[in-house]
Formats: structure tokens, sequence, C-alpha cells
């Protein structure tokens, strides 16, 4: 089994990925959006209590991200939300 990376680590992944290039290629820190230890926090708390009601979107470096849990990440283009809903 993996070493698991943080949540905050896995959106700048995912962000990564959908544009084609890699993490360190993202020049916006995530943190100009939201407390990545604090996203860290809320998903290794959410895990270790096996709760499925994390629901966190945000949108960063274009994409609408919304987190579900630590294994439920999704990155879509932006409609141009400018909102943060934990």
């Amino acid at each position: 089994m993996g070493e698991r990376k943080s949540l905050s680590f896995e959106v700048i992944m995912e962000v990564a990925e959908q544009e084609g290039v890699g993490p360190t290629e993202i020049d916006v820190p995530l943190y100009s959006v939201i407390d990545p230890e604090l996203l860290d926090r809320l998903g290794s708390e959410s895990n270790s209590k096996n709760d499925t009601n994390l629901n966190i979107q945000f949108e960063y470096y274009g994409y609408r991200v919304t987190i579900r849990g630590e294994d439920d990440i999704s990155v879509r283009p932006s409609q141009g939300e400018q909102d943060l809903q934990l």
C-alpha cells in the first residue's frame, strides 16, 4: 500500500494534470485561495472518522475544485464562480 499524499498536494496534482504540466509549473500558490494546512487537516480528520459528509468547493487556477473525501477530488473548468464553500 502506497503512502498517502496530503489533500492539498492531491489538489495541486489534479490541477497540474488538467493543465498538462508538472505540479511545480502551477504558478499560483494554493494558499492564495484556501489554507492548505486546514484542507489537509479536514481531509485527514474526515478520513480517520470515515466521515462521508466532507464537501469542500473552491475555485483555483481557473478550475472548480470539489472535494468529497480524500479519494474523491473533482477538478473541472470553472464557470466563473468565485465562492468558497465548506
